[in-house]
Protein backbone atom coordinates (compact mmCIF):
# COMPACT_ATOMS: atom_id res chain seq x y z
CA UNK A 1 0.00 0.00 0.00
CA UNK A 2 0.89 3.67 -0.28
CA UNK A 3 2.35 4.83 3.05
CA UNK A 4 1.04 8.15 4.34
CA UNK A 5 1.09 10.23 7.49
CA UNK A 6 -1.40 12.80 8.69
CA UNK A 7 -0.63 16.46 8.14
CA UNK A 8 -1.18 19.08 10.78
CA UNK A 9 -3.81 21.09 8.96
CA UNK A 10 -7.45 21.80 9.80
CA UNK A 11 -8.73 19.87 6.75
CA UNK A 12 -7.05 16.56 7.67
CA UNK A 13 -4.95 15.94 4.58
CA UNK A 14 -2.32 13.23 4.31
CA UNK A 15 1.29 13.35 3.14
CA UNK A 16 2.54 10.49 0.94
CA UNK A 17 5.78 9.01 2.24
CA UNK A 18 6.16 6.16 -0.23
CA UNK A 19 4.19 4.97 -3.21
CA UNK A 20 3.89 8.27 -5.10
CA UNK A 21 3.86 6.50 -8.45
CA UNK A 22 1.23 3.99 -7.33
CA UNK A 23 -0.97 6.78 -6.00
CA UNK A 24 -0.65 8.75 -9.22
CA UNK A 25 -1.45 5.67 -11.32
CA UNK A 26 -4.58 5.03 -9.24
CA UNK A 27 -5.67 8.66 -9.61
CA UNK A 28 -5.21 8.53 -13.39
CA UNK A 29 -7.22 5.32 -13.60
CA UNK A 30 -9.86 6.70 -11.22
CA UNK A 31 -9.23 3.85 -8.78
CA UNK A 32 -9.19 4.10 -4.98
CA UNK A 33 -5.77 4.46 -3.42
CA UNK A 34 -5.08 1.87 -0.73
CA UNK A 35 -3.11 3.59 2.05
CA UNK A 36 -1.36 2.59 5.23
CA UNK A 37 -1.37 5.46 7.73
CA UNK A 38 1.85 5.48 9.75
CA UNK A 39 2.86 7.54 12.75
CA UNK A 40 6.08 9.23 11.61
CA UNK A 41 7.77 12.38 12.86
CA UNK A 42 9.57 14.68 10.42
CA UNK A 43 12.88 12.81 10.70
CA UNK A 44 11.27 9.40 10.11
CA UNK A 45 9.24 10.79 7.21
CA UNK A 46 12.34 12.24 5.56
CA UNK A 47 14.16 8.95 6.02
CA UNK A 48 11.35 6.98 4.38
CA UNK A 49 11.09 9.37 1.44
CA UNK A 50 14.84 9.32 0.91
CA UNK A 51 15.04 5.53 1.09
CA UNK A 52 12.27 5.27 -1.47
CA UNK A 53 14.07 7.65 -3.79
CA UNK A 54 17.42 5.93 -3.27
CA UNK A 55 15.94 2.59 -4.37
CA UNK A 56 14.76 3.95 -7.72
CA UNK A 57 16.52 2.27 -10.62
CA UNK A 58 16.85 5.42 -12.75
CA UNK A 59 19.24 7.19 -10.35
CA UNK A 60 22.90 7.34 -11.22
CA UNK A 61 25.63 6.83 -8.63
CA UNK A 62 26.09 10.56 -7.96
CA UNK A 63 22.36 11.15 -7.37
CA UNK A 64 22.22 8.11 -5.06
CA UNK A 65 25.25 9.41 -3.10
CA UNK A 66 23.68 12.86 -2.76
CA UNK A 67 20.47 11.34 -1.36
CA UNK A 68 22.44 9.28 1.13
CA UNK A 69 24.38 12.37 2.21
CA UNK A 70 21.12 14.21 2.87
CA UNK A 71 19.99 11.27 5.02
CA UNK A 72 23.24 11.31 6.96
CA UNK A 73 23.03 15.06 7.54
CA UNK A 74 19.38 14.98 8.66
Amino acid sequence: PVRVRTKNDPVGHFEILSGHRRAEACRRLDLPVMCLVVDADDHEALREVMLGNASREDLNAIERAELLQVMIDA
